[in-house]
């Protein structure tokens, strides 16, 4: 269960695995913004959602600069609900 915050690179099963294992509740996936990204992110990205849909786990794209960790950290404190 709970929530996973997953940053994407170029890797697949490292992303999905836990998750899947653990029956997350929701996954948020950041990525690159998509004008940003290269072809070898985008595929990776498309292969982990694709797994993610398979396996028909709750997920969320949050696009962010990955080489940027204050871009990072904004990014999921605007998207993840605080209780």
């Amino acid at each position: 269960g709970g929530v996973h915050i997953a940053v994407q690179g170029y890797e697949v099963d490292r992303i999905t695995e836990v998750p899947i294992m653990g029956r997350a509740e929701k996954v948020y996936l950041i990525c690159m913004p998509e004008n940003n990204d290269s072809k070898q992110g985008k595929a990776f990205k498309n292969a982990i959602i694709k797994k993610f849909e398979e396996k028909r786990v709750n997920y969320e794209v949050v696009e962010a600069d990955l080489f940027d960790l204050d871009d990072i950290v904004k990014k999921i404190l605007e998207t993840i609900p605080v209780p």
